[in-house]
């Protein structure tokens, strides 16, 4: 596919292949609102962003580096095998692509598992506040109803339409909400907690016409 380097100027041929679309299940663009019209339009034949998005980040001279503690944070839970083969046995990894795979090398690598013992439900009278995006693409909503009631002493606030960042969504629309965590940080007072906090609806990208 040919497309114009931006530091250049010129046309270069470069080629995008089933592993590039694979790659960019979530949207080329990495933004909730677009990643709808982003799937859309490479399903209408048009490649011509993501190839633009994909030579571009080849060229980038930003470096990413995960630290020790992000895979020691992140993936010390495990998985258990019946997950793991529950997960390994979904038809969706023929068209979207292992996206999990991360875990499965990783894990291994910094021996960081802490095994079928810690993964047991538990329960614990710790004074706790749960805020979970309803639409955080990363760790379900439904996550958080499953562990709430192992919390005995705690609050499940929703936040609805809420990303992976709930409490920064959160304290961007709602200041009383903002000054009650952290009234509850300070104190353990959970009264000025609300029960559910909505985040206005963006406007959607439409796609890219045929």
């Amino acid at each position: 596919m040919s497309i114009t380097d931006k530091k250049t100027g010129k046309i270069v041929n470069f080629l995008i292949d089933g592993d590039s679309i694979k790659a960019f299940t979530r949207g080329h663009s990495r933004n909730l609102y677009h990643w709808p019209a982003d799937i859309i339009t490479m399903y209408n034949g048009d490649y011509k962003t993501v190839a633009e998005s994909l030579y571009h980040r080849s060229k980038s001279d930003e470096i990413w580096i995960t630290t020790a503690s992000y895979f020691m944070l992140d993936i010390s839970s495990g998985i258990t095998p019946e997950r793991l083969a529950e997960y390994a046995a979904d038809p969706a990894i023929d068209i979207i692509g292992d996206i999990s795979s991360f875990y499965k090398w990783a894990t291994p690598m910094w021996d960081s598992d802490l095994g079928n013992d810690f993964r047991q439900n538990f329960e614990t009278q710790i004074p706790t506040v749960i805020v979970q995006g309803t639409w955080d693409t990363s760790t379900p909503y439904e996550n958080a109803i499953e562990l709430f009631p192992y919390f005995k002493n705690s609050k499940l606030i929703p936040v609805k339409r809420g990303p992976h960042s709930a409490i920064r969504a959160a304290f961007a629309v709602s200041e009383p909400f903002r000054k009650a965590l952290f009234k509850f940080a300070a104190t353990g007072d959970r009264s000025d907690l609300p029960d559910d906090i909505e985040i206005p609806l963006s406007k959607w990208k439409l796609p890219a016409k045929k």
